[in-house]
Order: structure tokens, then sequence, then C-alpha cells
């Protein structure tokens, strides 16, 4: 079922290039027919499905043929992706287009006012990751935090691609230890590593496997 959504979409991007082939356009006015018209329904898509390793490889090759006009590429990728201002074309980068798309959940997860009606599907799948009833969603901005394996496998893959994702981009977030009363008071009780009792870090004063 989620190939033959992701193959519907490739053969919609695929229709909507060649539309757009016979126009003389410049690399920047391409770059623009990708963002804008080829692509846009295959982001809707991946707020909801995991886009295959296959399928986001046909996506790659499909529109960067079309980028040098079936002719060997003039310029790297690396290049290419980058923003306009510094010397690129801003065209799009799949993994990192999906990676953020995916990331964006969680501030429908975490924001209390948001109404998404896909909101209390995400929390019921992602409160799986930890082995409280009730865990506080806010644990996923502790960079080391992990989950037990277990829970990880009994995820669909959207949602254990949307917690790896996460986890790599906290990851990379400069978290210092709270000091004060009022900043121990702000952090995440469960599983936060923050959080320290006789001097020990690492796990946390609370753990999954006591609830």
């Amino acid at each position: 079922m989620v190939h033959a959504n992701w193959n519907l979409q490739l053969d919609k991007v695929q229709a909507t290039l060649g539309r757009f082939s016979q126009r003389q356009l410049s690399y920047h006015g391409i770059a623009v027919v990708v963002k804008q018209f080829a692509l846009a329904k295959v982001w809707y898509l991946a707020r909801i499905l995991t886009m295959p390793k296959v399928i986001q490889k046909d996506l790659e090759k499909m529109i960067w043929k079309y980028l040098w006009r079936n002719s060997a590429p003039l310029v790297k990728r690396s290049v290419c992706v980058s923003a306009i201002d510094s010397g690129g074309l801003s065209f799009p980068h799949i993994e990192a287009k999906m990676t953020a798309i995916r990331c964006s959940w969680f501030k429908k997860i975490l924001d209390p006012q948001s109404s998404s009606m896909i909101k209390p599907y995400a929390i019921h799948w992602l409160s799986k990751l930890s082995g409280i009833y009730k865990m506080e969603l806010n644990v996923f901005c502790m960079p080391d935090y992990e989950p037990p394996a277990r829970a990880l496998t009994q995820l669909p893959s959207f949602y254990r691609q949307l917690h790896n994702d996460w986890r790599i981009a906290e990851g990379r977030r400069n978290f210092q230890q709270p000091k004060t009363y009022e900043e121990h008071l702000n952090e995440p009780l469960w599983g936060n590593p923050m959080l320290s009792t006789k001097n020990r870090l690492g796990k946390g004063m609370c753990y999954a496997s006591m609830a």
C-alpha cells in the first residue's frame, strides 16, 4: 500500500516535469518548477507516510535529470541545494526536506493549543516509547533519552522514523544542566538525563522501568 501511494506520486511528478520540459527555462526557473509544482503533493504525502529508500532514489534521479536536461551535471549537488545568496539554486534536498517535515510534527504534538486531527494518533504511538503510562511528551527535548529498544520495534515505520529524526535534530542542540530552583522546576521529570540525584548524571532521577 505504501509503495502504491508513492508510485502514484512519482507518476504525477514525471507528468508535471514533462509538461514543462519543452519550455526554455533558466536553471533558477527549473528549480522553481520542481519545488512549486512537481514536489508539492510529495511533501503533503510525506507528512503521513514514510518514503521508502527506493522511492526516494527514483525521485532524486528524476528531478536531477530534469535539472540538467538528461545531460552530465555541471555543478555538484551540494552547491545546487545551497541558498541562492550563497551561489546555489536552492534546489530541493529530498532527505533534508523529509526530515524537516517529520520533525515539524513535534511542534503540533507539544503545543497544547494545536487541534491537528492526527495529533491524537501521534501521541498514542509516541507514548509507547516510554514505559510510563502517562509520559510527559516534552521528554523528547532531552537529547540523551533512549527509549526501550523493544518499544521502537513496535512502532509503525512512520513514527519510528519520526522519533529517529527528532533524536538526531535535538542531539545537535546545546543543552545545559539546570542550576537554579526555577530551572529544575521547568524540566520534564521522567527519563530526563538533565536531572540527577546524589551527583549521578545520565539516566535521571526517574526511570521508565519504575512505572
